[in-house]
């Protein structure tokens, strides 16, 4: 199928989101948040990606003044946890500043959705020094060249990996975000296995938006639910196996009667019992302790 790097460093273990909630003074439930889009640009071109793809180098990001502007509008109107995207948001020439100034307002939740490709140890120090708590990297596969194909990108999974582990030492509290594709959807307990063994994470799985990107390539990657299915629930059964407890819920974008039984793991999707209240920090894969 292809070749998988061997994790060499077996001690090396993410935070857990026990410790992560101690450390950076969290609430067990998930504060009122906002997400910032601060560029569209991007370095790679997933065949997943719901955005069209254009040339990074020609679009236009906000003004750093106008993020800021929105920032501290939102806090002031309750928001507590701040989601940084993109795009590929570490591709933004003012990110370090940025989130200094989101640390100052008064955040104390400050995440990163990225891919990792240009995270190397000195920028993620700058990250976490000045107040980033939380990174989600996304990874769609443990077997390198499968990885590469879906993001276009020669040495991108290699170059991810040096990303997760430099980010667990500084102390980040990490998880991931994987998309399924026709590519990849054999692999997804594998790759389960592979995070929660080796570094103590878990990842959302996300089925894709037909849009952009992804839409040019139905073709290649659409994957019907009743083709992987199986290989889903072989990966729910691998997390709740490894006891890693995922920050919030590890399906996304699955509509509940496709996968009943699990319907409390899917992500925006509440039944009419539960709470408006995003209960973020209480995965409801397993009992809280």
């Amino acid at each position: 199928m292809g070749r998988k790097l061997k994790k060499t460093n077996n001690n090396l273990k993410a935070l857990t989101i026990k410790e992560a909630v101690k450390k950076f003074r969290w609430s067990k439930i998930n504060p009122p948040q906002v997400e910032l889009t601060l560029t569209f640009r991007c370095n790679l071109k997933c065949i997943h990606c719901y955005n069209d793809f254009v040339d990074y180098k020609q679009t236009a990001d906000p003004q750093f003044n106008k993020l800021i502007e929105t920032i501290y509008s939102s806090y002031k109107s309750g928001a507590r946890f701040l989601t940084i995207s993109g795009g590929e948001p570490t591709l933004y020439h003012k990110l370090v500043e940025l989130i200094a100034v989101a640390k100052k307002i008064g955040y104390n939740y400050i995440l990163l959705l990225t891919n990792g490709i240009i995270l190397d140890y000195n920028y993620l120090k700058r990250l976490y020094d000045n107040g980033l708590n939380i990174i989600k990297f996304s990874i769609h596969s443990d077997i390198e060249n499968i990885h590469d194909k879906i993001t276009g990108l020669k040495n991108s999974y290699r170059r991810l990996i040096n990303a997760i582990e430099n980010s667990i030492k500084i102390g980040f509290y990490v998880e991931g975000n994987t998309v399924v594709t026709r590519l990849n959807y054999k692999t997804l307990p594998s790759l389960m296995k592979f995070l929660t063994k080796n570094y103590g994470i878990s990842t959302c799985i996300m089925y894709p938006h037909y849009y952009g990107n992804a839409a040019s390539n139905i073709k290649d990657i659409a994957v019907s639910y009743s083709e992987h299915i199986d290989y889903l629930k072989k990966s729910l059964e691998v997390l709740y196996n490894s006891k890693v407890k995922p920050s919030c819920h590890p399906l996304g974008n699955y509509p509940p009667c496709i996968i009943p039984g699990y319907e409390h793991l899917i992500q925006d999707w509440k039944s009419p019992s539960n709470t408006s209240i995003d209960r973020c920090y209480i995965c409801l894969l397993y009992t809280s302790d």
